[in-house]
């Protein structure tokens, strides 16, 4: 059996860090760690200590493979990669790949904050970030240390429509699960249901779905950088799961991130650059409502 044999592939921010943990809780699936992008030959992603090799990547998940059946590698920006879906594909083209989404205008205005949140972006007035995108795709006004630079490129990232046809032609209809963030949080366990049956295992009754990744403000921008050039650069939170209890470790990086982050939501997004982000999707909105049957009306409002 090759493993990772199931993908959470993106989009960002569209709740696939919740799904993830809410799958993992079930005993017969485990997941490599979140956001390797392991696939994705063409995404600039800078991972702290460089990006896995294969004999990394792959041992990992055969150790995964010899206690669960299904071995997850959820990576957001699997999507919006040109050669991922065919990387995933010839290394493993029995996978089933869930695809999450999201009105396009809001995953955006919650990507820019999420990319201020960790210090990837630098540009704190949205309108201006938008207006960067041009440049940085031409690898101008990149920020310093940022990690996942490919979540600059907003707009590209909001396209849907082409990404998931990628997905679709590369594994056929019947091994790609396209879930929507309005269904997860309208219908958390229904939701969570489909995809259990979608993997093929028995759903847990028992398992917390409460809701996860909730918004947060930066508390200590100082504690933030730290953490990324050293508590990422040297997984030290790699060593802790060597030496630390389970229930330690939790506790201690619970405490952590309650230093560097606090709940609150950043200010409403100027509605005129919402209306204006919002009606410029709506071609690509509709050519993919014919991708994947939905109606998607309430995104082009």
């Amino acid at each position: 059996m090759t493993v990772p044999n199931l993908f959470i592939v993106g989009a960002p921010k569209c709740a696939t860090t919740a799904l993830t943990t809410y799958l993992v809780a079930h005993p017969d699936i485990r997941s490599m760690p979140k956001e390797l992008h392991f696939f994705g030959s063409d995404l600039d992603y800078r991972l702290p200590g460089g990006r896995w090799d294969k004999a990394r990547y792959e041992g990992w998940a055969a150790n995964l493979a010899k206690t669960h059946r299904i071995v997850l590698d959820a990576s957001v920006f699997y999507l919006s990669s040109e050669k991922a879906a065919a990387e995933i594909h010839a290394y493993n083209p029995d996978a089933k790949i869930i695809i999450m989404l999201r009105k396009p205008a809001d995953m955006i205005r919650s990507l820019h904050q999420q990319m201020l949140k960790s210090r990837d972006e630098d540009i704190a007035d949205f309108e201006q970030a938008l207006a960067a995108e041009p440049d940085r795709i031409a690898g101008r006004r990149i920020p310093a240390g940022a990690i996942g630079v490919d979540g600059l490129f907003y707009r590209r990232v909001g396209s849907y429509a082409e990404q998931v046809q990628r997905y679709v032609d590369a594994f056929g209809p019947d091994q790609v699960l396209v879930i929507l963030y309005d269904d997860l949080r309208a219908d958390t366990r229904g939701t969570y249901e489909r995809a259990c049956r979608f993997i093929g295992v028995e759903p847990d009754p028992e398992v917390n779905l409460d809701p996860v990744n909730e918004a947060a403000v930066v508390r200590s921008p100082l504690l933030v950088e730290f953490q990324r050039r050293v508590v990422y650069r040297f997984n030290l939170y790699r060593l802790a799961k060597r030496y630390l209890p389970s229930g330690l470790r939790s506790a201690l990086w619970k405490r952590w991130q309650g230093q560097l982050y606090a709940k609150g939501r950043a200010e409403a997004p100027d509605a005129r650059i919402m209306a204006q982000l919002t009606a410029e999707f709506v071609p690509d909105v509709t050519r993919l409502e014919g991708i994947i049957g939905r109606d998607l009306s309430s995104w082009k409002v």
